[in-house]
């Protein structure tokens, strides 16, 4: 604040100066010998600096225009050019004085100045007068840099507030699309088997030859046993170990048909369809099949058909992105010819698409499947470990057979699983022993 006061202090004394030089000249116009050029050009110059003093000083008494002109800022100290105009208007000032008396009349009719050295003087002046100008015109640049600058920040704050918005009512419609597609919940399923997997147990499967290839090349698995094998459970852990592997260009989508729960909805082809398009749409940035299937059924305004599923499906699969599928119980599903229909097809698709299905070795499906998948049997003499830590959990657990004597126990093992067959869950047998 101190310094703008000392600036347009400077700057009202030089402008208050060349009003008298001014005047004094206007004097001297067309009433001395020899004043006429030298009159004019003073009064020119001086008026020139006059006009521009006195417009900067209106401008620099607003504190936000001063901080805006440290340039001319600088020209305003005690040694600058503002000072030397001052003291060169006094000069000239002084001697144009003498030639008045104290009444205000001229003493002589000749002009006191020399033409050379009066040019000199105003020489002096209207360079500094440039000088000032160049300051301001460099100010002003700087300011408008400055300006521009603050404008660019705003539009790229506004650009940066404009896709926030963007991306937030993106977000917010690829909510609503999963939200429409997800209409059963294969996870519940998936966390009650795996609240009955025993530690250990589907080492068997992981470790074969058959998963191992499944994962590097693009062949197709179907797992089958008889009811109460553990296809389920093994399932779960199969997709818990596939959702270990998977990088971010990789997914990994499930869907486990159920048909004793007595949830009608988890059993049709359609429920699988709508789930898988759901999971991949979670899993990765919507793709752009999904939101047209969401735009011709109305925003979400109806059900999707098996077939638009189906296309949208397939066209997703053909990308080439790698895509692992895992379908459970294909036995409980109440569309069965639909459901092959659709696995037939999609066995036939170019893709990295690894397909993994698991059910009873039922006629249909065997006929459906056999010539164009790896069959893995669960009646199988690897699954007969996964059999006795069952057994022996249960007969742990029980609090009736726990204090069983341990040769019983051991008996029991031994006599279950030589006869399971490939059958997981003992509790009905172990309970009539």
């Amino acid at each position: 604040m101190a310094e703008v006061v000392a600036v347009v202090a400077s700057i009202i004394a030089v402008v208050q100066l060349a009003d008298r030089v001014s005047a004094l000249g206007y004097e001297f116009c067309g009433k001395v010998k020899g004043a006429g050029r030298e009159v004019t050009e003073m009064i020119a110059t001086v008026s020139n600096l006059r006009t521009f003093l006195d417009f900067l000083c209106r401008f620099v008494q607003a504190d936000e225009n001063a901080a805006r002109l440290p340039l001319f800022a600088s020209l305003c100290q005690a040694d600058g050019p503002l000072k030397e105009c001052e003291k060169l208007l006094g000069e000239i000032e002084s001697r144009i004085l003498l030639k008045k008396e104290h009444s205000g009349k001229l003493k002589s009719i000749t002009w006191p100045w020399q033409w050379e050295e009066m040019a000199k003087k105003l020489k002096v002046i209207d360079r500094h007068k440039q000088t000032f100008t160049l300051a301001l015109q460099g100010d002003i640049a700087t300011t408008t840099l400055a300006i521009q600058d603050t404008v660019n920040e705003v539009h790229a704050f506004a650009k940066e507030g404009r896709d926030a918005t963007h991306a937030l009512r993106h977000e917010i419609r690829d909510s609503k699309i999963i939200k429409w597609l997800a209409t059963t919940d294969p996870h519940s399923n998936h966390s009650a088997a795996r609240q009955k997997w025993e530690p250990e147990t589907g080492a068997w499967f992981l470790l074969s030859s058959e998963f191992g290839q499944w994962l590097q090349s693009k062949k197709s698995l179907w797992l089958h046993g008889i009811p109460g094998a553990g296809k389920t459970i093994l399932c779960s852990t199969i997709i818990e170990s596939v959702q270990s592997r998977c990088n971010s260009d990789e997914i990994c989508a499930f869907y486990y048909f159920d048909s004793i729960s007595g949830q009608v909805e988890k059993q049709t082809v359609s429920a699988m369809l709508s789930s898988l398009l759901a999971q991949v749409s979670a899993t990765t940035e919507i793709e752009p099949e999904i939101r047209q299937l969401y735009e011709r059924c109305g925003d979400g305004g109806r059900t999707p058909t098996v077939h638009e599923m189906t296309e949208t499906l397939f066209a997703i699969l053909r990308k080439g992105r790698r895509m692992y599928l895992i379908l459970d119980a294909l036995d409980e599903c109440s569309e069965r010819p639909l459901l092959l229909q659709v696995i037939e097809q999609i066995l036939q698709l170019d893709g990295d698409i690894h397909l993994l299905l698991t059910s009873r070795n039922e006629y249909d499906i065997q006929t459906a499947l056999h010539s164009s998948v790896t069959v893995v049997s669960m009646e199988d003499k690897r699954v007969d470990p996964d059999i006795r830590i069952h057994v022996e959990q249960c007969l742990l657990k029980d609090p009736k057979l726990c204090k069983w004597d341990d040769k019983i126990k051991d008996e029991i093992v031994k006599e279950l699983v030589s006869g399971a067959k490939g059958m997981y869950y003992f509790q009905c047998h172990i309970q009539s022993v």
